[in-house]
């Protein structure tokens, strides 16, 4: 058999999903009796995925090997079948049991490899199944088709996942192997060690890794919020590992991995992950946390936090915990949304008036105490009173933004048929949102006929 590609599957308890991952290999384009060795790590599975692995062995002796190993995590079954690849193998490349491949999947890593001889690793899109689907957030680097991203200058398109990852066997020796005592992210780190190392990778486009979110959410991943691992010991062991293996290589910290970090980093700031680690840890342990991020953030450059896709107070957040609550605040009211950043959320007729109660809101700026929401009627200006909306951001027991001087009360007369509001700033006024009645009547007329 001439072995193109070793397909190395850790297996737990993954008797649902199994045979369709076995599947998507052996059903692949390029013929898998002649190009595809499949490498079945059984993790201490306790439910029947050893027979089913037992049944695809005996179908397939010449292709598929199989061993089995106490419960011993990812990391160790992975490293497990890295020594089980043979060495007429040009390639390797891992798929979870839970996952599935295109059926074109390594016919294109095989073309593209065939036109880059140089790139030693190499990705394919994600694409998400089963509870979630739609594709991944980092596809936008397939945009432009098969190419090879230069992290130097492309430092923005980071790689996480090992699943839809090819790497050439001759660059797999005894010391890159998956760090074992890492229950989390050992993948991220081993991918981005060999990246680092080579300080390129490819991208091959026109096919995709199948990626399944079990609608159970009982996963590795789904589940690791709940587990103490993925905070402060993830930042001392995964992330700094990261940092110290540029410094060892590059002797600096590339921008590619400053990028990287707050990347993933900004997961946990989303509001689930963020009440998920307030109930796993509790307040010293939180506290710990961010005195091990506040070491981490002084390797990052601010930019590398400013250019996220973030939204702005949490950037703030990032970049005051940096500088120890100096940075202050990042405006740009040039850039409030006109039309979005007024919301009534009560309209009460009384007497000659209609009562509007509402709040002011934008990403980009928050109202000061001087600040004044008002209606335009004409030329003449009628100012709002200030109430309390009850709004706050809170992350990690830190009080990020607190939204007291966004709402107001107003009283609009009741025969304003047309007004626009605005806010009187420091900065001067900026017109808000219009409100026309006499267009929402003539809609609603119009409807019905």
């Amino acid at each position: 058999m001439n072995t193109t590609f070793s397909v190395i599957m850790p297996v737990f308890n993954s008797e649902p999903y199994l045979k369709e991952a076995l599947d998507s290999i052996i059903r692949q384009t390029l013929s898998f009796k002649d190009h595809i060795e499949l490498i079945l790590i059984n993790d201490g599975s306790e439910d029947d995925s050893e027979a089913l692995c037992l049944q695809y062995k005996q179908n397939y002796p010449e292709n598929i090997k199989y061993k089995r190993i106490e419960n011993s995590g990812p990391a160790v079954a992975r490293n497990t079948g890295l020594d089980l690849v043979s060495p007429s193998s040009h390639y390797i490349t891992f798929l979870d049991a839970d996952d599935k491949l295109e059926a074109n999947a390594l016919e294109a890593a095989s073309a593209f490899f065939s036109v880059h001889p140089s790139v030693k690793i190499a990705a394919i899109p994600i694409y998400y199944f089963e509870e979630k689907t739609g594709s991944h957030n980092l596809n936008y680097r397939f945009d432009q088709g098969s190419r090879v991203i230069d992290i130097n200058k492309e430092y923005s398109s980071p790689h996480f996942y090992i699943g839809g990852i090819f790497i050439d066997r001759s660059i797999i020796t005894e010391k890159v192997r998956f760090n074992e005592s890492l229950y989390f992210w050992e993948d991220a780190l081993f991918v981005n060690k060999i990246i680092l190392s080579e300080q390129q990778y490819g991208v091959i486009s026109g096919t995709k890794y199948w990626y399944r979110q079990r609608i159970s959410l009982n996963s590795l991943v789904d589940t690791a919020w709940k587990n103490k691992y993925r905070y402060t010991e993830l930042l001392q062991t995964g992330y700094m590992e990261l940092v110290t293996a540029s410094l060892q290589m590059h002797g600096l910290i590339l921008p590619y991995v400053q990028f990287l970090l707050v990347y993933h980093l900004k997961l946990l700031l989303v509001k689930k992950n963020n009440e998920m680690m307030e109930k796993t840890l509790n307040e010293t342990e939180i506290r710990i946390f961010v005195e091990e991020l506040k070491k981490l953030l002084v390797f990052i450059e601010d930019k590398y936090i400013l250019e996220q896709s973030l939204l702005n107070y949490r950037k703030e957040f990032l970049l005051n915990l940096k500088h120890d609550g100096k940075f202050g605040k990042l405006e740009f009211i040039d850039k409030i949304d006109k039309e979005a950043s007024i919301h009534i959320t009560e309209k009460k007729l009384k007497g000659l008036h209609v009562e509007m109660k509402g709040y002011f809101t934008s990403e980009f700026y928050s109202m000061k105490e001087s600040d004044k929401v008002y209606i335009q009627i004409g030329n003449r200006k009628m100012y709002a009173s200030h109430r309390d909306p009850g709004k706050k951001v809170i992350i990690w027991g830190y009080l990020v933004t607190d939204y007291k001087n966004d709402g107001f009360l107003i009283q609009v007369p009741i025969w304003c048929l047309s007004f626009r509001f605005g806010l009187e700033t420091h900065q001067g006024d900026i017109e808000l949102k219009r409100i026309n009645y006499i267009k929402t009547l003539y809609r609603r007329l119009f409807k019905r006929k």
